[in-house]
């Protein structure tokens, strides 16, 4: 029973320490470094805010993305275009090596702009319907201080279960 104990705790804490340090990364990069799109090992999430994927992916939907060696016609991906704003938008076809992109929404053309591979943050890999803005919330520097809160309020509270049930048998 003790052996358990301790390889729980030391789970716990494991999960707790990474949390904190993926949490911290996002804030710094967000709030510091002004990052849109802060990637953590080639992956990253983001809330969508337009429809301009719909019916495929819909505003506040949250995509996760990955980097990839290379991308396809078919692929949706998400970029910086060159106003330095973050799209999601479809890969329609490559010319000289450069993509053309465009919103899946029947009434959107092309983009007008070549997009460079450079500019690619990764493809979408997943979808998950209506979580943008709970994920919105958490990523905002509010919610990334409640995430850090809470963390902390769990860790008093164990520690002073834990302190409490050592007086018990003593």
């Amino acid at each position: 029973m003790k052996v358990a104990k301790i390889i729980f705790y030391s789970v716990l804490y494991v999960i707790v320490i990474s949390i904190l340090l993926l949490v911290g990364y996002v804030f710094v990069n967000k709030v510091f470094l002004k990052e849109q799109l802060p990637m953590i090992f080639g992956v990253g999430t983001a809330v969508v805010v337009s429809g301009s994927m719909s019916p495929t992916i819909n505003v506040n939907d949250m995509i996760i993305i990955q980097k990839q060696n290379e991308y396809v016609v078919g692929d949706i991906v998400t970029f910086k275009n060159k106003d330095n704003i973050v799209v999601t938008h479809r890969i329609v076809r490559v010319e000289n090596g450069d993509f053309v992109t465009k919103g899946d929404y029947f009434e959107n053309d092309e983009d007008t702009d070549l997009l460079k591979f450079e500019q690619i943050y990764g493809k979408v890999i997943s979808v998950w319907a209506g979580v943008g803005g709970i994920l919105a919330f958490l990523q905002s520097p509010v919610g990334l201080l409640l995430i850090v809160l809470v963390i902390v309020l769990i860790y008093l509270f164990v520690r002073m279960f834990k302190s409490k049930k050592s007086k018990k048998i003593n």
